[in-house]
């Protein structure tokens, strides 16, 4: 059984952050946005109505709206009022039926985007630092061309699995940093096109969970070698991070 399915493309506004180019208008709003706080205990995820017009969000913090936004790991997101970085929030945001853009993965993205800086009055700047990541480099690479319709990467991760739909090499490396890896992923394949991509492993935590049924597959790095021919490096290199400037409570709806 698959996970459930999360779209997923992401960028930031600078190209030196950037991982994947958003290609939605950079003036892109909700028509209409409620932001409440998240009932504590609750998990937290983000999701959308099959149409991608409609983004409801429970118990999620600032932070991981950043990550999922802006393609980061948690690592490259510097400074910010630590109480208000990881509180939790609910919101349920529509899409204007009357947008030119049809909406997808990367129009979200951006109404994400401008939803932080209209109100929770997010400011930032664009940074390097030297940090411990991963880099994901092409070994014998053997990849499925994708055979997905949608015009956008979709995909998810549960106990063991992580899947790509219709996504490049840069899309597997944010997915991996976003529901897998302790540390920022960089794309250093050179490889183009779209895959679809599974990976099937042993997650660190397997023998703690005893309804994981991954522990008959290899460890992450090994199984990244053997079912996609590419290989992951643990280093230290420059990374692209953010430096929160400025961020508040959210306005009233």
């Amino acid at each position: 059984m698959r996970p459930a399915i999360l779209a997923f493309t992401l960028a930031v506004t600078t190209t030196a952050l950037a991982q994947t180019p958003l290609t939605a208008p950079p003036d892109a709003r909700f028509e209409v946005a409620t932001i409440k706080p998240g009932t504590p205990g609750e998990n937290s995820g983000i999701r959308f109505l099959a149409s991608f017009t409609q983004v409801f969000t429970q118990n999620t913090s600032v932070t991981d709206l950043l990550k999922y936004a802006y393609g980061l790991h948690g690592d490259q997101i510097i400074s910010g009022p630590e109480d208000l970085m990881h509180r939790g929030y609910a919101i349920n945001a529509v899409v204007s039926a009357d947008t030119p853009t049809k909406p997808n993965a990367d129009l979200l993205k951006q109404m994400l985007r401008n939803l932080l800086a209209d109100r929770f009055g997010l400011t930032f700047h664009p940074d390097t630092r030297e940090l411990p990541v991963y880099v994901l480099t092409a070994d014998t690479p053997h990849l499925k061309p994708t055979e997905q319709t949608m015009p956008m990467t979709t995909g998810g991760y549960d106990k063991g699995h992580l899947f790509v739909g219709n996504g490049a090499l840069r899309e597997l490396a944010a997915y991996l940093q976003r529901f897998v890896t302790n540390r920022p992923v960089l794309d250093r394949t050179g490889i183009t096109g779209h895959f679809d991509m599974d990976i099937h492993f042993t997650p660190d935590d397997a023998a703690a969970d005893t309804s994981a049924t991954a522990t008959e597959y290899p460890g992450l790095f090994t199984a990244i070698r053997q079912q996609l021919g590419l290989k992951l490096t643990a280093t230290k290199a420059p990374a692209p991070v953010i430096i929160i400037d400025k961020i508040t409570d959210p306005t009233a709806n």
